[in-house]
């Protein structure tokens, strides 16, 4: 038996999106996601997504102004669950308003099946990345560049000077040549 479980999934598809274009996008089972809830249009989407628990919403839209208001509710409520976008191509350059609204993807349809359920997954790694990014204290040591205009300034010098210092004071440190041709900080 797995130990993978299923990606809940609601759906919500908004009443004036091209029906031909749901039927090759829609995710089945075969995905690893259970579509919890299916609404015809997003005026009770997010009450439903909230009833079933749902870890990803999923909204067919067929411009992105009509999904903003979902997009904005949705992060303000539920900032836990994965958005997903699916907007008819060609994209018309308000993507990026999807984007600000709180949608983790976006899919441009027509779109097969995998296609739409890699979304919903890059959405539920998105939310989850999020999460553990904002209970953890950020315990890594500041990035220090040296750089310089051209050879024979000093740079390899004052970095293993530096580095060294660092390191009798207690910090641990890295350094990292990124002259990949002409490096000589292994030479020091």
């Amino acid at each position: 038996m797995s130990a993978h479980t299923s990606t809940r999934l609601s759906i919500a598809a908004h009443r004036d999106f091209p029906g031909n274009l749901l039927d090759g996008a829609m995710p089945n089972g075969d995905s690893g996601l259970l579509v919890t809830s299916g609404m015809s249009d997003f005026s009770g989407a997010l009450m439903a997504a909230e009833r079933d628990n749902s870890e990803v919403l999923l909204a067919f839209t067929p411009t992105v102004p009509d999904v903003l208001d979902l997009l904005v509710h949705s992060r303000e409520t539920r900032p836990d669950m994965g958005l997903v976008v699916a907007i008819p191509g060609p994209a018309n350059g308000s993507l990026g308003e999807a984007l600000m609204a709180g949608a983790h993807e976006i899919v441009i349809l027509p779109a097969e099946r995998s296609v739409v359920a890699s979304a919903v997954q890059k959405a539920v790694a998105r939310v989850v990345t999020a999460a553990n990014s904002a209970s953890e204290v950020d315990t890594r040591s500041p990035l220090i560049v040296v750089l310089g205009p051209k050879g024979g300034v000093g740079k390899t010098t004052i970095t293993t000077n530096l580095a060294t210092t660092l390191a009798q004071r207690g910090k641990r440190t890295l350094v990292i040549d990124l002259d990949l041709q002409f490096g000589d900080v292994g030479l020091v």
